[in-house]
Formats: C-alpha cells, structure tokens, sequence
C-alpha cells in the first residue's frame, strides 16, 4: 500500500482513538507509534519503518489538531426560555428532502446564537 494510504489509515485511527480516549492520550499513541517506526528503522526494516511513520503522523495530525481545537460545549450555551415566537436571520438553507428544508439560523436573542432549523419546503 502506497504511503498516503497508511498516512490515511493513521489519520483514520486517530479520528476513532479520539472517540473513546482524550487528545493527550491519543497523542502519547502517536508517539509510540513513531517511535517503533524508529526502532524498525534501526533493525533494518525500511519499508514497514515507513509505512509505520506514516500511519503516526496520520494520528499526530489528527491528535494535533483535536487538542488544539476550541472546545465549546453546547451546554456553556443557555437556551431562550418560553415556546417563542423568537426573531431569526436564515443564515444559509441546504437542500430540500423529505418536503423540509435544512437551515442555519441566526436568533436575535442576546447573546446571538445560531441555531439548526427544519423549515417547510413552502411557506
């Protein structure tokens, strides 16, 4: 298998790892992973040494990027009391299916959030 595909695989891994464990562990994966491309590299392994590399910089990337990610919980978020009507901005519709319409809307609530929404096809 070609290099990008086990950087892929690796990539893939990491993305399943950061499911189940936080990005610190995943990350300390990532480093064992490199570190036994390393030793393979050592014992005269260079093929297998790496595609092992290839799959920890697949999962350092993706464990690099999830603990340098923002992480803003939706229950920081505090909902509008009441049943509404609430005043929105459509902010963008995707398109129809199943007679509704997906779309991003912008309250006027303070603080501003944005919200997904399932409007009628037809007004």
């Amino acid at each position: 298998m070609p290099r990008p595909a086990w950087l892929a695989v690796g990539a893939a891994a990491g993305a399943l790892a950061l499911d189940v464990a936080a990005p610190l562990a995943v990350l300390l994966g990532a480093g064992c992973v490199l570190a036994m491309a390393l030793v393979l590299a050592a014992i005269r392994r260079p093929r297998i040494a790496l595609s092992a590399a290839a799959v920890g910089l697949g999962v350092l990337a993706i464990a690099c990027r999830a603990g340098l990610a923002n992480h803003a919980t939706s229950a920081s978020v505090v909902l509008p009391s009441g049943e509404g009507p609430w005043v929105g901005i459509v902010q963008g519709v995707g398109a129809p299916r199943a007679g509704s319409r997906p779309a991003i809307v912008l309250l006027a609530v303070e603080p501003p959030m944005l919200v997904a929404a399932t409007l009628p096809s037809n007004p």
